[in-house]
């Protein structure tokens, strides 16, 4: 996936070839799930659907692990940001009746972006950079 953005931003580099600065940190998140989660069960030959919908206190009690970490380096010129993150989901949810006596979740994602950035207009101390971004997401 690339993807072309206009990201403003504060910028007290000194613009020029200077030397390279680097940084790393880590922060918080929240995440909410929306959406249909689908199965095919081969015991009764057919899909089944469910719809998800659960608020970012909700994700948090099924939370297994949840790594992240993203950083930066720049010359006062050129902006390499990245991120790396990692999330595993697990939860059993027992129902009652019908064909299903147990469902278990297990979801893991992990992923890395790394974006490239160039000033494209800069007055005072407000730059304007173009960013260019690839992402790799794995889900399993």
């Amino acid at each position: 996936m690339l993807c072309l953005i206009a990201m403003v931003s504060q910028s007290l580099a000194k613009t020029g070839g200077s030397q390279w600065k680097f940084g790393l940190g880590t922060g918080f998140f929240g995440l909410n799930l929306d959406g249909t989660l689908g199965m095919d069960l081969t015991r009764i030959n057919t899909p089944v659907e469910f719809d998800v919908d659960m608020n970012a206190s909700d994700v948090r009690d099924i939370i297994d692990t949840a790594l992240g970490f993203g950083g930066y380096a720049t010359n006062g010129i050129w902006l390499i940001d990245y991120s790396v993150q990692y999330l595993k989901l697990e939860d059993g949810e027992s129902f009652s009746g019908g064909a299903l006596s147990r469902v278990e979740l297990e979801f893991e994602s992990s992923g890395l972006e790394i974006m490239v950035g160039y000033p494209v207009w800069k007055r005072s101390d407000i730059l304007v950079r173009v960013h260019g971004a690839s992402g790799i997401p794995i889900m399993r």
